[in-house]
């Protein structure tokens, strides 16, 4: 078997579960046209750093320990000393890895710590107050950026301020938007991916294949769009959410706990509010897809998208305008949250212009990447694509289950189950949560309450128990979820 160049394409917070796009992802539809595209693609778990880790290990959360980001609740913020990270796999068989741009496992250890070739930072992250930035600037002779706020959640008094990245110790304002004046390329997701490309440019094929993992920080928030994409999208050609004006009647206590921790007045504001955010949250996706594309570009001039497994994903998405006007993430495990895009391109290996419908999560790309590496068949949580990517609608895993932890120091337990057209989500010490997403895919009606949806509750809910039995998630937690579901 020839093992085949990798090419791991990672956005980081992207919307993307019933959005009206007024536009088209050249990089994502590109890959999805030459390979498989995944239609029900999950996150493992809707928060950074525990799917991250999991992207990184193929391991559940409560498998690697990184269950809330950055060490909060209990959480781990590094891996196990002992951890080993997919990429010590490949270089067992040969492969030379190297990982670009956001992080976000730990604060001791860096991906150059377990072997990868690279860049990146500690923690979070901030690229734009980086050396290595600083130094990419002059290089390549672009103006440091500078930004204009034209919406925040917080101090929308910060409206028409102008500040510089580089001159802050984080984003600037974090729950905002706003367009990059200067020139588009001071942007990280040009950064990370041209850093990239550089390392593609010195590979030798000669010293084996090699796995090239490039993780961009947007287009998370602050959303910050750059010309040519900013004012791309007219805020006013944003329709309502179907679930804008969902009210929070016969749902977990969790969604009005997140209403008040993004400003209720929010909601008072209306619609046309949020079309602001998301015209910028959308242009920002574009620049991302934009920047991916370079590096697809790279490929193709090198020679190597005939030898190249690309993917391209994102860790979660990004629940910003939906549910009652909320924003960010939280604590949910709605599907703005959950699905993520997700398409495999192998040019020979896997099917050009499919489509798979299966139950999928970005937990099983590390399963799917040693796979294509014949790195053998090591103890994982997931499940490789390249069977799905080769046949898409070969036979599908009956159900699916995801994680949540909690978020921002507050514990929300949950688990989910997707099987067929039901969604479950159970809530430790709360309502559940019951969806036919065929009839209603924006989640609107909670079937958990009602009466004659009580046979398919218990159903589903014996099925989740022995899911979370069969992945050994046994936390105290877990636990006291497993007992609550017997009652």
């Amino acid at each position: 078997m020839t093992r085949p160049n990798i090419v791991w394409l990672m956005a980081d917070h992207l919307a993307w579960a019933n959005r009206s796009f007024p536009f088209k992802l050249t990089g994502f539809d590109r890959v999805a046209a030459e390979g498989v595209a995944f239609a029900r693609a999950y996150a493992a778990c809707p928060q950074c750093q525990p799917v991250r880790a999991s992207m990184l290990t193929g391991l559940y959360p409560h498998h690697h320990g990184m269950v809330v980001n950055d060490g909060r609740s209990g959480s781990r913020l590094d891996f196990d000393p002992g951890a080993e990270l997919f990429n010590a796999h490949l270089q067992r068989v040969g492969y030379r890895t190297a990982y670009f741009g956001k992080w976000h496992c730990g604060e001791v250890r860096l991906p150059t710590d377990y072997g990868f070739e690279g860049w990146s930072l500690p923690g979070y992250g901030l690229p734009y107050g980086s050396p290595r930035y600083a130094d990419w600037l002059e290089r390549k002779h672009i103006e440091p950026p500078e930004v204009e706020i034209d919406w925040d959640l917080r101090r929308p008094e910060s409206v028409g301020r102008r500040f510089r990245p580089t001159e802050t110790r984080d984003f600037g304002p974090f729950e905002a938007a706003g367009r990059i004046l200067g020139s588009p390329m001071s942007h990280e997701a040009y950064f990370v991916t041209d850093l990239a490309c550089e390392w593609l440019e010195g590979v030798d094929l000669a010293d084996g294949p090699f796995c090239l993992r490039v993780d961009v920080w947007g287009p998370h928030h602050p959303y910050h769009s750059a010309t040519p994409w900013s004012g791309s999208v007219d805020p006013l050609g944003i329709p309502e959410h179907p679930s804008y004006s969902q009210s929070f009647d016969k749902l977990p206590l969790t969604y009005e706990e997140c209403r008040r921790r993004w400003k209720p007045e929010s909601r008072e504001r209306g619609w046309e509010y949020w079309q602001i955010a998301l015209a910028r949250c959308y242009e920002q996706i574009r620049l991302v897809d934009d920047a991916f594309t370079r590096v697809l570009d790279a490929l193709d001039r090198l020679g190597l998208n005939d030898s190249t497994l690309v993917i391209y994903t994102a860790d979660h998405g990004d629940v910003t305008g939906t549910h009652g006007g909320l924003f960010n993430k939280d604590s949910l495990m709605v599907e703005e949250t959950m699905s993520i895009p997700l398409a495999i391109r192998w040019p020979g290996r896997i099917r050009t212009g499919g489509v798979s419908h299966a139950l999928v999560t970005n937990m099983d790309l590390v399963p799917t990447v040693l796979d294509a590496a014949d790195c053998g068949d090591p103890p994982l949580d997931g499940a490789s694509l390249m069977p799905l990517g080769a046949d898409p609608a070969s036979a599908d895993r009956p159900r699916l289950s995801c994680q949540h932890h909690g978020a921002f120091r507050v514990e929300h337990f949950q688990r989910l189950l997707r099987t067929g057209n039901w969604k479950y989500v159970a809530h430790l010490d709360d309502y559940d949560e019951l969806y036919d997403l065929e009839r209603d895919p924006c989640e609107l009606r909670n079937l958990s309450v009602e009466p004659e949806c009580g046979d398919v509750l218990r159903r589903l809910g014996d099925e989740l128990v022995a899911e979370m039995e069969r992945t050994g998630d046994d936390g105290v937690d877990a636990r006291a979820l497993i007992r609550q579901l017997a009652r």
